[in-house]
């Protein structure tokens, strides 16, 4: 899949859904965890979001961990997901400016609209992967993906040793 984003007086981008990862998936028995008692109103969805910037692969990475657990006690996760997906951006080194060693520089629009593909990949992964009735009734939110924008939630690939 490859994306242009232009607006009049806006930079353009150009960028190109590399690769999609399932990190962890985890359903946990709603049986075993006392579900029965939790309504699907009282169940809460936690959602992080990290980054992993390299200029020189010119890519972005977003990852989403969303959790579904219960209101009452947050300790207590139903199932959730983990995913990675990794964009190359054309030009990335004329977009994205490094500002120091955890900080960049990347325009809102990009970086909304990369969260936002994420986000919506990730909801179409847990319809397949929830196998749970109980649990397929809970629904992903939707949210701005502005309000998923990392704060200090930042790798860069290039800088770590290999996990």
């Amino acid at each position: 899949m490859t994306k242009k984003i232009t607006k009049e007086s806006q930079q353009q981008f150009n960028f190109k859904l590399t690769k999609i990862e399932k990190i962890k998936f985890y359903e946990n028995d709603p049986d075993e965890i006392g579900f029965n008692s939790i309504t699907k109103d009282k169940v809460r969805t936690g959602i992080h979001t990290e980054l992993e910037i390299s200029i020189e692969k010119e890519t972005i990475g977003i990852i989403l961990d969303i959790t579904f657990s219960n209101d009452n006690n947050s300790d207590l996760n139903l199932y959730g997901i983990k995913t990675k997906h990794t964009y190359k951006i054309l030009k990335m080194s004329e977009i994205v400016k490094k500002i120091n060693n955890d900080s960049f520089n990347i325009p809102d629009q990009l970086l909304t609209t990369l969260i936002s593909i994420a986000y919506s990949d990730t909801r179409g992964m847990l319809a397949i992967l929830v196998t749970n009735d109980k649990y397929k009734k809970i629904i992903l939110p939707i949210v701005s993906p502005v309000k998923l924008l990392p704060q200090k939630s930042l790798k860069q690939p290039d800088d770590l040793s290999a996990d």
